[in-house]
């Protein structure tokens, strides 16, 4: 739910809810290699949090102003290009390169002369918009936009998109970490109901006592075409290599909760495909049908799986998206 209102012409004042549900996940609980699927605690309950909380001034198309509980400075711009949120969250945001969709902070932001692109630049807490401040260290994050052809009918829907993220940390995974440094680099286009995106994103890890740091890296690639009826197929694959030994724990998610076996994962790939069939007669309604699949070049290391490779986890989709 969002709800703004206007002081005057360049103020405003927003606020937008979210409804966060406590779903199932996918873990071996018993070492025979399956995934099986566990509940949540609190499986199936619906919390309403606050996503954005904020006051906007913008004088000009060029420079504006916004502070409170703000939006991230990429992931806007990424699902921009991406379009099916309902779908999956854009890559850097669901492997954990660009974790926060919204932070307690300051930014300045606006449009580049003749249509070029757009900007911003934030600080903020770094803890996101789920959680209070819990220290002292901070967040720096920086967006450019760039619209290489804005008057070309043919090239006009080019983008070139570079954000960068740099946050001081002396929380887990251990004392001696001493600050993250994550970068995104995404090419768009889309014409006439042709969508295509490309990202590369890393994460670079430093520690206190020095030496080289803990580096995760990924890319993502999706394509979608709607014909004249409104309908048409999409497909994306994501590729992630994380040091989840030392890294983030929003990185290495998918492996912390396989669980019952000792599984590594400082030089495994993971794959990620969703392909499947986009109905979106008007702008404010979607309706997909799709394939999920997520596949590990892992293996289990001791229980009595050792040695065994990771099973894939596959599964069948159906959703839609309504905003009035």
């Amino acid at each position: 739910m969002r709800v703004e209102g206007v002081a005057t012409p360049g103020l405003v004042g927003r606020v937008v809810t979210e409804a966060d549900r406590f779903d199932r996940y996918r873990a071996d609980t018993d070492g025979d290699g399956d995934l099986d699927t566990v509940d949540h605690p609190d499986f199936g309950r619906i919390e309403l949090v606050f996503k954005n909380v904020l006051i906007e001034w913008r004088p000009f198309r060029a420079l504006g102003f916004r502070a409170g509980l703000i939006p991230d400075a990429y992931i806007p711009a990424a699902e921009d290009a991406w379009t099916m949120r309902f779908v999956e969250r854009v890559a850097a945001h669901r492997n954990g390169f660009m974790p926060n969709e919204a932070d307690t902070g300051a930014a300045v932001f606006g449009d580049l002369p003749g249509g070029y692109g757009s900007y911003e630049a934030q600080v903020s807490n770094g803890e996101g918009y789920l959680r209070a401040e819990e220290n002292r260290h901070k967040a720096g994050q920086a967006r450019l936009t760039l619209r290489p052809f804005p008057g070309s009918a043919g090239a006009g829907g080019l983008r070139l998109t570079g954000a960068a993220r740099y946050v001081t940390n002396d929380n887990p995974p251990g004392p001696d970490l001493d600050r993250r440094v994550s970068a995104v680099g995404l090419v768009s286009y889309d014409r006439e109901g042709f969508r295509t995106d490309a990202s590369v994103f890393g994460r670079w890890s430093y520690f206190r006592e020095g030496g080289d740091p803990f580096v995760s890296r990924g890319a993502s690639a999706y394509v979608s075409w709607l014909s004249q009826f409104s309908v048409g197929p999409f497909a994306r694959y994501d590729i992630v290599d994380p040091n989840a030994s030392q890294d983030h724990a929003e990185v290495s998610l998918w492996n912390s909760r396989i669980g019952a076996d000792d599984v590594p994962a400082d030089e495994d790939i993971n794959h990620f495909i969703w392909a499947g069939l986009l109905f979106r007669p008007t702008p404010r309604f979607d309706a997909a049908i799709w394939y999920y699949g997520r596949f590990l070049d892992e293996q289990y290391q001791g229980g009595s799986s050792g040695g065994e490779r990771i099973d894939p986890e596959q599964q069948a989709w159906a959703g839609m998206r309504l905003s009035f």
